[in-house]
């Protein structure tokens, strides 16, 4: 099903980086809102976005702030479109990040499916690998309180908080995990098995170098 869906724009503005300073007050209200293509030496799109403050938004851009100094350096035109309001100024950005595919942005940004699956999987992957640290850290907490009884009476408050702090955040991890295995996520088969041989490893091999260095 295919939906035509027109998007009103009351005007649209093009202001060179050099003259922003002098011509920034085109984009006064009532052209304070709608969304803006900041463009570089090339015309090629290097950012678009949408805001109801289009003047203090684009100047933030202008001065590299937060993730704009990956690119403000590149700035050299703003094209500006003035739409009625933020509803058709969101869905102009959503178009023209299709259609331009701005080499920043990174919402909004339409992905092929085995990208998306790949995201998933590599965050199912260190799921996976903080849900067996902190079982690693419970088994410990445990084993504290088997080492020594009085131990467990001076410290039981702290060390119940732990474990209750512990096991809240594996809950919340098994969640996002089921959640990232609907959506197409493939575990990985034997995790447990590869991240406890994986941390062998590490420590076979930190003891190899000390014997090294203590010769």
């Amino acid at each position: 099903m295919n939906v035509n869906v027109t998007i009103p724009v009351k005007q649209v503005i093009a202001i060179r980086l050099a003259d922003f300073p002098t011509s920034s007050n085109r984009l006064l209200p009532p052209n304070n809102v709608g969304t803006y293509v900041l463009r570089d030496v090339y015309n090629n799109a290097l950012y678009v976005g949408m805001s109801t403050n289009l003047i203090e938004r684009i100047k933030s851009h202008i001065n590299g702030k937060d993730s704009s100094s990956e690119f403000s350096d590149k700035i050299r035109l703003i094209e500006v479109y003035i739409t009625k309001n933020n509803a058709y100024a969101d869905m102009l950005e959503t178009y023209l990040i299709i259609n331009e595919k701005p080499t920043y942005n990174k919402a909004k940004v339409p992905r092929k499916e085995n990208e998306f699956i790949l995201d998933l999987e590599t965050e199912l992957f260190d799921i996976d690998e903080n849900i067996e640290l902190w079982k690693e850290q419970l088994d410990e907490l445990y084993s504290e309180i088997d080492d020594s009884y009085q131990s467990f009476l001076d410290d039981a408050t702290c060390i119940h908080t732990d474990i209750q702090r512990i096991k809240t955040k594996i809950r919340d991890a098994e969640t996002r995990r089921r959640y990232l295995i609907s959506k197409g996520a493939k575990p990985l088969e034997n995790f447990s098995q590869l991240v406890h041989e994986e941390s062998r490893q590490k420590s076979n091999n930190f003891y190899i170098r000390a014997i090294k260095y203590a010769k």
